[in-house]
């Protein structure tokens, strides 16, 4: 089976690509131009150039594919506007395109997020149904789900919503590394409690799916089955690392201060950041949770890598490439 891999340079992208490989796939990355390569193995794949959001989507990068796995998305960005853009907006013209070259398409898998979700109010597990998203990036990527159940009966498609990713190669939860590396660890005064997906694993049950015919149109939240707390997080973290640390102690109000600060820095230097003031509301809510339950009753036999291990593979990772 010939798989496109859209995004395929990105964190999670590249480590499909290294996934799909491992299990004997023919793979296409769809990347930019502009993209660094650094994580990919151009010599054992079919590289493509191109963006999902062009008019009209060159007909050759769909050219002899069989299943698509869609990852590619705008994470980051100083207009709001062009998370619709590209995330929402360049979907529904990747989708219209398979549509019109692809009429034998065997699967479309998205790669959307537990932002879609929003957090919830008290300690529960969200269902799919009761999404709120909170962000933009989150609305755009719900925006880009209903663009696909549109072609409900006309592709195979499913949608995986990843809770926070981490891993080797990650940007986004490295300043918690960084910080404990520094011997200070995050610590919050009212408990927050986040569920975490390893990457290694996202990128296992994403390929897992590809040979499924079973189950069209379901959607699944991928994570660890238990939650943790944003203290306990910390923790294990620097007890991977091997690190005494001190508690840093943020209030919410410093988290949302921190946020403007950098939203403010970011659009002077024409640079989006990682760190921002939507960014902030997200991470200052106290129960990001949604229920797992579909994904374990479809991969019952899945084994799971506990951020025990999954922290101190990471750590290792930064530190052997100077990321710390």
């Amino acid at each position: 089976m010939k798989v496109l891999v859209t995004g395929a340079s990105g964190f999670v992208g590249s480590h499909l690509v290294e996934q799909l490989l491992k299990e004997k796939y023919e793979v296409v990355a769809l990347v930019r131009r502009t993209s660094n390569l650094i994580w990919l193995d151009t010599r054992k794949i079919e590289l493509r150039y191109g963006e999902i959001n062009e008019k009209p989507l060159a007909r050759e990068i769909l050219s002899g594919i069989d299943a698509v796995i869609h990852c590619a998305g705008l994470v980051r960005s100083i207009q709001p506007e062009d998370f619709y853009r590209i995330n929402h907006l360049g979907t529904a013209q990747l989708l219209k395109t398979i549509k019109q070259q692809c009429p034998g398409l065997k699967k479309f898998i998205f790669i959307s997020s537990q932002a879609v979700y929003g957090p919830a109010k008290t300690f529960r597990y969200k269902k799919v149904g009761e999404e709120a998203p909170v962000s933009d990036y989150g609305k755009s990527k719900l925006l880009a789900e209903q663009e696909l159940k549109k072609y409900s009966g006309q592709i195979d498609w499913t949608i995986f919503r990843p809770a926070s990713v981490y891993g080797p190669r990650d940007r986004d939860i490295r300043i918690f590394f960084q910080l404990i590396n520094r011997g200070w660890r995050l610590q919050t005064l009212s408990a927050k409690f986040f569920q975490l997906v390893f990457v290694s694993d996202l990128a296992k049950i994403i390929v897992r799916d590809l040979g499924r015919t079973d189950n069209s149109g379901q959607i699944y939240f991928v994570a660890e089955p238990e939650p943790y707390s944003l203290n306990d997080i910390g923790k294990i973290i620097a007890l991977a690392a091997g690190k005494k640390t001190i508690p840093l102690i943020i209030p919410d109000f410093l988290f949302l201060l921190a946020g403007r600060i950098s939203e403010f820095a970011a659009t002077i230097l024409k640079q989006p950041a990682t760190f921002n003031y939507q960014k902030s509301r997200e991470l200052i809510q106290r129960f990001w949770l949604a229920d797992t339950s579909e994904t374990l009753k479809d991969f019952p036999d899945f084994c799971w890598t506990q951020l025990t291990e999954g922290a101190k593979i990471t750590y290792n990772w930064y530190r052997e490439n100077q990321c710390l």
